[in-house]
């Protein structure tokens, strides 16, 4: 499981508290390498992704006991309990470099992932967390002063030539920070990333994170517009109201973007921000639209794709005039952006499915049979209607030849084989479960973004003779 960094913190802290005497344990600190680089080249999407991915791969190579935990933006912290020997965790450490060096993307070229790590032990280096942490955090900032790409032990000389009180620690998580906004703010970060990378329900993901994000910054109200289609309106389709707040998703379902006097999308500058502190200040036609909503003081993010406006996330506050500071409104841009990636996949995920669907119904409707297969294993991935029909009842997932044709091996001569060096093969078969000579067409297709074989079979019985 991957704990957020307050979750890991109190974990290892018990773990601490109960180990027993001559017990050994480690703390790994993990920093991706020049991540930044990936994020300004292939976008903050596919940022998130990696870590993800990354994330996976550390929960994989650990035991069920460790602790796993991000930590910040690109660091992982792994904590290894009751360990026999210091070599265990340095064997660890080079099982991270090599997650992160085998991990590949198909179309992606020059996304070569490395990292830096620092280890320290207990109780050698220390006996409390805090301890632990910047003794780890030492060593990766050695580490990373000497090239990065490896991992570093912390031991005295580091404190007595960096010096413990001075240097900027790597993974920029001061422990005695914990009051400072900047921690702040990545714990609420930390919890959004939490939220979306654990969820199983969109829906109720979208309403928990508005939840969270409307109690942590205070406000009267949190939602999101998304545009239509052709992208000239807005519709809320998400929100989040404190106590006494009245709702405006009934009333203020959708907003044009264009006013006549102006155009909406044209609030946002060009980091994607709409701020306003004092409504008087708008334009008449601004204010206008945003009459309906009584607040005193608004912040809304843009949700883009590829440049293209898509909607806003925002946040009203309908009782105070505050002023916000720019670091909080660059952590609401922050975790908006994270909340408008997660939106766009799922909206792309509905619309594959929902011409899988389509295309389904289509076939289903055809006066022959259609199925689709897995050529190397012979996996039966579609049968339509009619086949279903001749043939009886049909379980998708088993091979073709199994619930086809009744048989325990491929069928002999089956035409798949010799579809290897053509697109598209046409042969005469007899099924014995329906009972009938079919003209078999079979070509490739991708289906569910994969390479697959699509069939059609042809009725070539001929009807008896009328007498």
């Amino acid at each position: 499981m991957l704990y957020n960094r307050n979750t890991a913190q109190q974990k290892i802290k018990k773990s601490i508290a109960e180990r027993n005497s001559g017990e050994l344990s480690a703390m790994l600190i993990i920093d991706v390498d020049d991540f930044k680089h990936i994020n300004d080249t292939f976008g903050h999407m596919f940022g998130d992704m990696v870590l993800q991915r990354i994330a996976d791969g550390l929960q994989r190579i650990v035991r069920s006991h460790d602790i796993v935990s991000r930590i910040g933006g690109d660091e992982f912290l792994i904590y290894m309990k009751q360990i026999p020997i210091k070599e265990i965790a340095f064997q660890r450490a080079y099982k991270v470099i090599e997650v992160l060096k085998d991990l590949h993307w198909q179309g992606v070229d020059n996304c070569n992932l490395c990292c830096s790590i620092g280890i320290a032990f207990c109780p050698d280096h220390g006996m409390t967390y805090e301890t632990l942490f910047q003794c780890a955090d030492l060593a990766l900032y050695e580490m990373k002063s000497q090239g990065k790409k490896g991992y570093k032990m912390f031991d005295s000389s580091l404190e007595s030539r960096l010096g413990m009180a001075q240097v900027q620690v790597a993974a920029n998580t001061l422990i005695d920070s914990e009051s400072t906004s900047s921690h702040k703010y990545s714990v609420i970060e930390d919890e959004v990333f939490r939220c979306i990378y654990e969820s199983k329900d969109f829906e109720k993901t979208i309403s928990e994170i508005l939840d969270m994000l409307g109690r942590y910054f205070s406000v009267s109200r949190v939602y999101i517009f998304e545009s239509t289609s052709d992208g000239k309106v807005g519709q809320n389709t998400f929100e989040w109201c404190n106590v006494g707040i009245t709702s405006c998703r009934d009333t203020y379902q959708y907003m044009m973007y264009s006013q006549g006097d102006g155009n909406y999308i044209d609030s946002f500058d060009e980091d994607g921000i709409f701020y306003c502190s004092n409504p008087a200040e708008l334009p008449k036609w601004q204010r206008d639209v945003l009459l309906p909503r009584l607040f005193k003081t608004v912040v809304q993010c843009a949700i883009s794709k590829d440049g293209e406006f898509r909607g806003f996330i925002g946040f009203d506050d309908c009782l105070l005039q505050r002023v916000w500071m720019k670091e909080q409104i660059g952590t609401m841009a922050h975790i908006s952006k994270m909340i408008s990636e997660f939106i766009m996949k799922h909206r792309e995920t509905q619309i594959v499915e929902l011409h899988k669907e389509n295309l389904q119904m289509i076939l289903d409707n055809e006066g022959v049979w259609v199925y689709v297969i897995t050529p190397q294993s012979y996996t039966l991935l579609f049968a339509n209607r009619l086949l279903h029909r001749d043939v009886g009842d049909i379980t998708i997932g088993n091979t073709c030849f199994r619930e086809l044709f009744h048989r325990n091996i491929p069928c002999d001569n089956c035409p798949l084989s010799r579809l290897s060096t053509n697109d598209s093969h046409t042969a005469t078969v007899y099924n014995d479960v329906a009972q009938k000579w079919v003209s078999l067409h079979m070509t490739s297709i991708q289906w569910q973004e994969k390479e697959q074989v699509i069939i059609t079979g042809q009725d070539m019985t001929l009807p008896p003779k009328s007498e």
